[in-house]
């Protein structure tokens, strides 16, 4: 069980030190590929994007065959991809070699749950998943380092060739500990049209939140953008609801215990991207610390969700996963009050502190909220259900950005477009009573979640 366990960690692994780590290359890439950094970000962000709009389309396939081999697609594609990134010759052989390992990263992330649910009893779900989110936090401490590291060693193609050993060993555990896992569900025709209407509305939001800061939120093709993407999500709802094989059960959000954790999944990813996005600014611009110790205080957070996160797994699996979000939800709240309370002279011991104490929020929070999900429908269901939630916490991280990103640009008072200290203040303050508010909406769900299910346990 564990065996299996392992050979899909090493995946996961994989795919978020990837995620985080080709940030480091782009001042390097600029001067390896002669190219602005405006074009240069789409290796980062084409990676994201087909991620993201596949995750729906392969969670349906997965739940259709042999969760096994689609498994072992993602690695291989991932792993061969890795290579031919790393022997690229100019910037959109790199472009297109990262759409693949986009395509490779979304086949895996839509199994991983889902092999995780049919392999271990739901009284014993809890831990593993806090095992995979501790895997998510430690691919993000690690990879920004790592390439860094590979960088100043070995240059920028050694961060893809880092992949090529990890995808392998993944590869062999796969091939020898998992089994077909396949589903008694029907097989169904997959839906296309469904997958064409989210994957235009998703790609238009993200286009939206990725150019908004350039083009100004309240530009034309913003505008454009944003109806385009609310109009595509609107049809894709009127399809679902009428397509005898969705792409995603819309009727699984009429489940109380479902349909409401997963608003509180979104809720806290938005959440964890608002101090990760401007307390590198914050730290740096307005209380002047150097970027070695910015980059240490961050590393923060993802140890605190390194270490508690597997804690919170044990504790939902000991005592059930009903309390736990509460808790965890309570938790950030505050964390994100204090936030809005730092100033210039605030130590950065006590900012440290916080953010650690908000990572342990996040950690007692995910796993159970995330079991709770799962718990909610049939397991046969679970690869799109695991797909839901990896779309869900991209899509989050993006408005998480996006919040705080138009923040300072409301906030701007400096004509040449740079934020000075004082607009940094405004704007962190802003965002955080912006989180407050969330993260009690958060709460509220959460409470919701748990009265239901103690209302079904005593009925």
């Amino acid at each position: 069980m564990w065996w299996i366990f392992t050979s899909v960690v090493l995946g996961t692994l994989m795919v978020n030190i990837d995620s985080s780590v080709v940030n480091v290359l782009i001042p390097t890439l600029e001067r390896a590929f002669h190219r602005p950094p405006s074009l240069l970000q789409w290796t980062v962000s084409v990676y994201l994007l087909v991620v993201t709009t596949l995750l729906p389309l392969l969670g349906a396939l997965s739940d259709s065959g042999s969760r096994k081999n689609y498994y072992l697609m993602g690695v291989a594609l991932f792993t061969i991809s890795s290579a031919l990134c790393a022997i690229a010759t100019n910037l959109m052989e790199l472009i297109i070699f990262r759409m693949i390992q986009g395509l490779g990263g979304a086949l895996i992330m839509a199994n991983v749950m889902s092999i995780i649910t049919f392999t271990f009893p739901p009284e014993r779900r809890g831990k593993p998943l806090g095992y995979v989110n501790s895997i998510v936090a430690l691919g993000t401490i690690i990879g920004p380092g790592l390439g860094s590291v590979l960088l100043s060693l070995f240059g920028w193609r050694s961060v893809f060739w880092i992949n090529i050993p990890i995808g392998m060993i993944s590869l062999a555990l796969s091939i020898v500990h998992l089994p077909p896992l396949r589903t008694s569900k029907e097989e169904q025709p997959l839906d296309l049209v469904g997958a064409i209407w989210i994957t235009a509305a998703v790609s238009a939001m993200f286009f939206e939140f990725s150019e908004a800061g350039t083009w100004g939120w309240m530009s034309a093709p913003s505008i454009v953008l944003l109806v385009t993407s609310v109009v595509c999500f609107l049809l894709f709802l009127v399809h679902e609801r009428h397509t005898p094989a969705p792409l995603i059960q819309l009727t699984y959000f009429r489940i109380p215990s479902f349909g409401l954790s997963v608003v509180s999944s979104f809720l806290s990813y938005v959440l964890m991207m608002m101090p990760q996005f401007l307390l590198p600014l914050f730290l740096r611009d307005v209380q002047g610390e150097s970027a070695t110790r910015v980059g240490l205080v961050l590393m923060t957070q993802s140890l605190s969700m390194f270490v508690f996160s597997p804690v919170a797994g044990w504790l939902s699996d000991r005592y059930g996963p009903r309390a736990w979000p509460l808790i965890g939800m309570a938790i950030v709240g505050i964390s994100v009050a204090i936030f809005s309370s730092l100033s210039a002279h605030t130590p950065l011991a006590y900012t440290t502190l916080d953010l650690f104490l908000f990572g342990l929020g996040l950690s007692l929070f995910t796993a159970p909220n995330n079991a709770l999900v799962l718990a909610a429908v049939p397991p046969q269901h679970s690869g799109e259900v695991g797909s839901l939630l990896a779309l869900v916490r991209n899509l989050g991280r993006l408005v998480g950005i996006a919040v705080s990103s138009a923040e300072l640009t409301v906030s701007h008072v400096n004509g040449s477009g740079m934020v000075n200290s004082h607009t940094l203040v405004t704007a962190f303050e802003r965002t955080f009573f912006i989180g407050v508010i969330l993260s009690t909406l958060a709460f509220a769900t959460s409470i919701s979640v748990s009265l239901h299910r103690w209302l079904v346990g005593n009925t």
